[in-house]
């Protein structure tokens, strides 16, 4: 991307805002292109500016986003599967974490306190965009979206989106 610059010479791991909270494919990943001077990456993989990921270290398990989701996933309250909130630039829960239900300042590991989902379905923090559908063939190309997660149908049940709203069927 435009805040990237080619490696000489082998591709190599890049610096990151918070290392600890970073997904390990999105750490350990050897790359041809890394961050430009002044920039870091994020837990989602995007460069940002070093500055901006500092006020993020001093809040525990969040790191700094310049389009984070309006609508954040929330320990033990639905989840919303479309949100009309702009997205905003700020320290948010990594990947793999959702906003503590008693502490909005603070997150939680999803495993430890999903959303909740309609019947049939249940939260996870990184999806495959390529789920069953109803009446919509496979994307061509396939790949983990970490963004907000999602609600994945349960085995033998496909998404079928009417009206704005998803639900799960057999």
């Amino acid at each position: 991307g435009p805040l990237e610059r080619p490696v000489h010479g082998s591709p190599r791991r890049d610096r990151f805002c918070r290392p600890l909270f970073t997904p390990p494919w999105e750490l350990w990943k050897l790359r041809s292109c890394v961050c430009k001077r002044r920039y870091l990456r994020n837990s989602w993989g995007e460069c940002v500016p070093r500055l901006k990921c500092i006020p993020c270290k001093f809040k525990w398990q969040r790191d700094y986003r310049t389009c984070a989701p309006g609508c954040q996933a929330t320990c033990n309250k639905t989840f919303r599967t479309s949100c009309s909130v702009p997205c905003t630039d700020g320290c948010v829960c990594p990947p793999g974490w959702v906003v503590h239900p008693r502490n909005p300042r603070r997150c939680i590991k999803a495993y430890k306190c999903l959303p909740k989902c309609p019947p049939n379905s249940s939260y996870q923090a990184c999806v495959s965009t390529c789920r069953p559908k109803c009446d919509q063939k496979a994307p061509k190309k396939c790949h983990v979206n970490c963004e907000r997660g999602a609600c994945i149908c349960k085995k033998g049940y496909v998404e079928l989106e009417r009206n704005g709203k998803t639900r799960c069927v057999l």
